[in-house]
């Protein structure tokens, strides 16, 4: 009786051992938490975060302080008890993958599935299955790859609708890339709805100061959103009479706000 307890027990913790990493993707759709998907969904979980290695002057420094206060992001502790960004430095595809889900989630009213895995990016990586927002050719989550500036535009193209990114910026190209290329449609969708500028280098690393900043801001809150004449490489267009309105669709509070910078004459 005994040894027969004993051979099933190693049997149980063979399976645990196989199952462990497997990830459960969801039977069904969670519940919402709204009836409508809205920016409005995006509201301050906290204070923003002061890090030692910011400073007022950065030019991210607005945007970091949003996404921050809205729960997006949040830097790792240093010796004092304070916080650090890490502006130059890089991120890591899957939490480059957790914030898209993020986003994806919040603005839908969707919750994280329940999975089998402990891993703390597991169902993040079960939610981009079920919900297409992995970039293409992407398998494993078991990787410490960088992401690259073309595959932040794949995934982020992917966490908001076509209504969400509407075209505020008359471009036809994307300057460092070939058309019909991977991920050129993506760029040239962030490009066009001004979440990107025509400077992106989408083969560099992407930095925290714009992957996790200036680009996630725009992508959350269309305010904030670039409007650039075609060949400024990304400077606001001046002189031109024109404004975009982006405060007029999916449940944005301050929709009786146009955006401050103009659009350029082609």
């Amino acid at each position: 009786m005994l040894k027969t307890v004993a051979i099933l027990t190693v049997i149980a913790a063979l399976l645990v051992m196989m199952f462990a990493c497997e990830v459960t993707p969801p039977e069904q759709e969670p519940p919402p938490i709204d009836a409508e998907p809205s920016f409005g969904n995006f509201v301050e979980q906290r204070d923003p975060i002061e890090f030692n290695d910011v400073s007022e002057t950065d030019d991210y420094f607005e945007a970091l302080n949003l996404v921050t206060a809205l729960g997006l992001i949040s830097g790792v502790e240093d010796e004092s008890g304070g916080y650090l960004f890490n502006a130059d430095g890089t991120m890591p595809y899957v939490q480059g993958v957790a914030i898209a889900v993020d986003i994806h989630r919040i603005y839908n009213g969707y919750r994280l599935p329940t999975v089998d895995d402990d891993a703390w990016y597991a169902p993040f990586f079960a939610y981009a299955r079920e919900h297409g927002i992995l970039a293409d050719g992407w398998v494993g989550y078991e990787n410490t790859d960088v992401l690259m500036g073309l595959e932040w535009a794949m995934l982020f193209n992917r966490a908001l609708p076509a209504d969400a990114l509407p075209i505020i910026n008359d471009i036809d190209a994307v300057p460092s890339m070939e058309p019909g290329s991977r991920g050129y449609d993506a760029v040239l969708n962030l490009m066009r709805a001004g979440v990107l500028t025509p400077d992106f280098e989408p083969q560099a690393n992407v930095t925290r100061s714009h992957g996790a900043a200036l680009y996630l801001a725009r992508m959350v809150a269309p305010e904030l959103r670039v409007v650039f004449a075609a060949d400024s490489g990304g400077e606001p267009a001046e002189n031109s009479e024109e404004t975009v309105d982006v405060g007029e669709y999916n449940g944005v509070e301050n929709g009786e706000e146009t955006n401050e910078e103009e659009a350029g004459e082609e």
